[in-house]
This record gives structure tokens, C-alpha cells and sequence, in this order.
């Protein structure tokens, strides 16, 4: 039996131990000692192992498996036992348990004696066939009775019918009604901060004011603010942590759990990058295992994402790496909100981002409208621009109100600050119809409503001439 060359990656007195063990070994030789899994994966790269033994890493994840064997190298990891059905989901080809260097070579002698013995069955089986007189007695050799077939199963009598005729088991009576939600919105917009970031946090509130849980991950890249606008203090980065959790299978309700800042009664925030430079860290694969696993556990999940505009090249624009993962949220989100600010420059690039980069189930969220920087008539002006990219119903005005900016400044959301202001109103329609509770023709109307109500309040300029000047003696 050939040696096989091992690429070893331990430490501490393990590796003494080990050397000192698989030195009388003839069919093991140590080719190179790594210090850690990617010197590992340069040493099978260059070809100088075709088996891998490491001790587990938190950095292992599937990914890195997948790399060892297009290199035909063996993976050994050296784990405990409650990630032993973690390591084999990554691939791994043997997991050992026992930190022990007698026991490593045993395990590492018996795994070649077995390959080896398939090997040889592989080798039988591509054979000449056995002489006649051999399958004769093979032939003629009594064989095992074999059952019959299970009878079908009976039809089960109920009312429940599918469309194709087919009669499926009746619900029980107590047996709860499943949700018809565990849906998941996407927040874009162009750059220039046009208010996405304040918006996703408004739209959170206003989903969990009406008794359903959400979650918003902020998944801006370039610059996250969600925990700044919120006035949470954070000591990781929650995106990040979350998806090496979901590299190494993870993931689960009680991980997620830790990671999330409350904002609402069930509203939660997954906080961003805590450094630009750690994007690298965040891999579509994990990201999508990520929103999965929210849209679990919540009824709506919020992804909060960089500005769809770097540049003015788009080319710039499609060459950033960053790129897929707005792409990947793109893709797992069931509706987006498009959001845009209400002036010359923010609606030109809102027209550029809505024709180079459309999406399913878009709304238009169009904010800080105000007759200053729209025009006098600034919901015509804008329907009339955006008619050609989306429809009127699905275009939203939220006004200009300092009342975001106290609210903001508070650390508070607009519901809670002034619940009666008109972008509060907006909002709440924006969360009624991604409910599909509502249209968005009504965006408008109460708008107009609010400003009449204000001037009905307001006394008249005689009135308050007359309040004002003082009598003259």
C-alpha cells in the first residue's frame, strides 16, 4: 500500500504526540506542518497532500470542504462529538473524536484498510465474470422468500377534494390555521441619503403596531447606520456573526435570538457591519441561509440594503463584489420599496435606478416631498415623471415634516413622537398595502386632507392683524 501524504494542521502538544506516533507508520508520511487552514489549503493546492488532517475551526465551513476535495485530497477533522453532524453536513470525509495521537492513527489506518477494501470490490465487480460451473451453483442455491407487496392504502373519507379529484386528509378541528405571512421586503434606494434607513425602522413599528413580529438586518455594505439612527449600542456586528453561524449549520431561533437589539414589542434589529473593510465576511450562500432562517421565525423580514447608485459609471457600479449580495436580496424578497428623495437631482437618480435595475412587486416611496423642492403641485409633478416606470397606485408621497427630525433626534419612532403627523399617515398606509390592506391612491388624498385641516386651523390675516397691533391711544 502506497503512503499516503498527509498535510497536518494541529497544535500543541497534539502534534508532538502525533509525529512522535505516525513516525513508525509506513503508510502515513507527514509532507508539510500548517499553522492554520488556509496554509492547509495553499499546501493541497500546490499539490503536496492528498490528506488533510486539522482540528476543528470555527472557520471551517462547507465551502472550504468543497475546495479539499476538487483538490482530491481526504479531509480528517479532529472535533467533539456535538459537532460531529455538523462536520459530515460540511463533508467531511471522517470526524474523530477522541484527541488522543494513538487513537488519530488508528482511526487513520482503519479509513485506508476501508477504502482500500472498496478499492478491491470495485476492482471484483469490474472483473471477468465468474466460470459457468460457479454461477451454476449460484443459480441453483436456495434463495430467500420474498414478501408480497403491501396492499394499497385505503382511501381516507372526507370532504377535502383538490382540484384534480384527489381526496387528501381533513384538518383536525383544534389543529391551529398556519400564517399567511413570512414575507420579505426589500429597502433600496438610490445615494445621497434619501431616508431608507429612517423609513425601514418607521415601517418596522408599523408592522408590529399591528400585532406581527419583523425583523430588519441592516445589509448596507457601505455605510450601516441602523443602530446609529436607532440609539442602539452594539459591540459586534450582527450580520457578520449571523452568517459564519450559517456557514457552519449554525443557525438556529435561540443564535439569532442573542444577536438581536429589541426595538418594538416583536420588533428586532440584526445590526450591520461595525467596519467597512469586513464585507468580505458577509458570502451570498450564507446570507440567503440567513433570511431563510428569519423568514422562519417572523412574520415579516426587513433587509435594509447600500445604495443601488456608487457612481455615476454604472460600470463602476456593476464590477463592485458587493454587488451580489444586493442581488441576492433582490432575488429572496417578495416585495421591494424603492426609495427615492423628492428634489431634481434625487428623482433623476431614482428614473436610473428604477429602469437599470427593476425588481418584482416595486413600490415607489417618494420622501421629504415638499412644494420648495418639488413644485406647487409636487404629487402631479412626480406622477407624471415616474408614469412611464411604475404605476400611479404604487407610488408613494411621504411629506416633508420636522417632526421625523425631533423624533430622530429622541431616538423615538414618528408613532410614538407625534402619532397624528402626516408622515406618520403615510407610513401607515405604505405598511397597509404591503399588507394588502389597501392602494396607494389614498397616499394623496390624506396628505391633502392633513394640509386642509392645518389651514382650517389656522385664523385668518385679518384676524390676526387685528390680534397683534397694538390700539393707538
Amino acid at each position: 500500500m502506497d503512503a499516503r501524504k498527509l498535510v497536518l494542521c494541529l497544535s500543541g502538544s497534539l502534534e508532538i504526540d502525533f509525529l512522535k506516533a505516525v513516525a513508525a507508520e509506513p503508510t502515513i508520511s507527514v509532507q508539510v506542518r500548517c499553522a492554520d487552514l488556509n496554509e492547509a489549503l495553499a499546501a493541497s493546492s500546490a499539490g503536496i497532500g492528498n490528506l488533510v488532517l486539522i482540528q476543528d475551526d470555527p472557520e471551517l465551513g462547507r465551502e472550504h470542504v468543497e475546495i479539499f476535495h476538487q483538490l482530491n485530497s481526504t479531509v480528517f477533522v479532529i472535533g467533539t462529538e456535538e459537532r460531529i453532524a455538523d462536520l459530515y453536513h460540511f463533508g467531511v470525509d471522517l470526524v474523530i473524536t477522541q484527541p488522543q495521537a494513538a487513537a488519530i492513527v488508528t482511526a487513520l489506518k482503519s479509513f485506508q484498510a476501508v477504502s482500500a477494501g472498496e478499492a478491491l470490490i470495485g476492482e471484483m465487480i469490474d472483473s471477468d465474470p465468474l466460470p459457468e460451473s460457479e454461477s451454476a451453483k449460484l443459480a441453483t442455491a436456495p434463495q430467500e422468500p420474498t414478501l408480497p407487496p403491501p396492499p394499497p392504502p385505503k382511501p381516507i373519507q372526507n370532504t377535502n377534494h383538490s382540484t384534480n379529484g384527489e381526496i387528501w386528509p381533513a384538518a383536525e378541528a383544534n389543529e391551529p390555521e398556519p400564517k399567511n405571512v413570512h414575507k420579505c421586503i426589500l429597502i433600496r434606494g438610490t445615494g445621497g441619503a434619501p431616508g431608507r434607513s429612517t423609513i425601514a425602522i418607521e415601517l418596522l413599528s408599523s408592522l408590529c403596531r399591528s400585532g406581527q413580529s419583523a425583523v430588519l438586518i441592516d445589509a448596507d455594505l457601505s455605510a450601516p447606520s441602523l443602530h446609529i439612527i436607532s440609539g442602539v449600542i452594539t459591540q459586534w456586528s450582527g450580520i457578520a456573526v449571523a452568517c459564519t453561524l450559517a456557514n457552519r449549520n449554525d443557525l438556529d431561533k435561540r443564535a439569532l435570538e442573542d444577536l438581536l437589539h429589541t426595538l418594538q414589542p416583536e420588533g428586532y434589529l440584526l445590526s450591520g457591519l461595525n467596519a467597512a473593510d469586513r464585507w468580505q465576511e458577509i458570502v451570498p450562500s450564507d446570507f440567503k441561509t440567513l433570511i431563510e432562517v428569519c423568514k422562519q421565525h417572523f412574520d415579516w423580514v426587513l433587509i435594509d440594503t447600500a445604495a443601488w447608485e456608487y457612481a455615476e459609471d454604472s460600470e463602476y457600479f456593476s464590477t463592485d463584489p458587493r454587488l451580489e449580495i444586493l442581488k441576492t436580496a433582490a432575488d429572496l424578497a417578495d416585495q421591494c420599496i424603492t426609495v427615492g428623495k423628492a428634489n431634481p437631482v434625487g428623482i433623476a437618480r431614482l428614473v436610473r435606478v428604477l429602469k437599470n435595475y427593476p425588481v418584482k412587486d416595486e413600490y415607489v416611496a417618494l420622501n421629504q416631498v415638499s412644494p420648495a423642492s418639488a413644485g406647487k403641485d409636487p404629487a402631479g409633478e412626480i406622477y407624471k415623471i415616474l408614469a412611464p416606470l411604475a404605476a400611479k397606485e404604487n407610488i408613494f408621497i411621504l411629506p416633508f415634516s420636522r417632526q421625523v427630525e425631533e423624533s430622530l433626534l429622541r431616538g423615538i419612532s414618528i408613532f410614538d413622537h407625534n402619532p397624528k403627523d402626516p408622515f406618520a399617515g403615510a407610513l401607515n398606509l405604505l405598511a397597509s398595502v404591503v399588507q394588502n390592506l389597501g392602494t396607494g391612491k389614498e397616499a394623496v388624498t390624506g396628505i391633502e386632507k392633513a394640509r386642509q385641516r392645518r389651514k382650517q386651523r389656522m385664523p385668518k390675516r385679518g384676524y390676526r392683524n387685528k390680534l397683534f397691533t397694538r390700539k393707538s391711544s
